[in-house]
């Protein structure tokens, strides 16, 4: 498996680790998992916005969290993503 397969089968989990840690009704921001992207996995910013709206579109339509505003959603409960 290439290193580029492999980072993108960890964008999910890793996008997943950084929701559990909320509590619900606590805003998420994805300006800022766009940027523990960046950091974690060395990516662009385009690149980035795209996986994380991807991944948190995915989590919004499982009614894990759900969607405020544009680039602001909030988890609905404490159920565990894992």
């Amino acid at each position: 498996m290439t290193t580029a397969v492999k980072e993108k089968n960890a964008y999910a989990p890793f996008i997943a680790d950084i929701i559990e840690q909320f509590s619900a009704g606590v805003p998420i921001f994805t300006k800022e998992i766009v940027e523990k992207i960046i950091n974690e996995f060395g990516i662009e910013i385009g690149r980035a916005k795209t996986i994380v709206n991807t991944n948190l579109n995915r989590l919004n339509n499982d009614h894990v969290i759900k969607n405020y505003r544009k680039g602001i959603y909030y988890k609905l409960n404490f159920r565990s993503l894992k």
